[in-house]
């Protein structure tokens, strides 16, 4: 099974235009996270990949990062 996330673009820029800096929403960091969004999903001749790290070590190589995502997903692969 692909895990994806669908967004509708018009939806998705209404969202960006509304946490924009004087927008009744604003939010900095959300705006910048829907942006990062937009423009990942943009990419779907090359689709980018989200790699989650702890203390700068991506959880391929973090055993104990393994244990806290496989709990956060329900998923654990034996």
């Amino acid at each position: 099974m692909s895990a994806e996330i669908l967004i509708d673009l018009e939806a998705l820029e209404g969202f960006i235009e509304a946490t924009s800096s004087g927008a009744l929403a604003e939010h900095k960091s959300i705006h910048h996270l829907l942006k990062s969004l937009l423009h990942m999903g943009a990419r779907w001749r090359d689709p980018p990949q989200i790699i989650l790290t702890k203390d700068g070590t991506a959880a391929d190589f973090h055993e104990e990062m393994q244990h806290q995502l496989d709990l956060m997903t329900g998923l654990k692969i034996e």
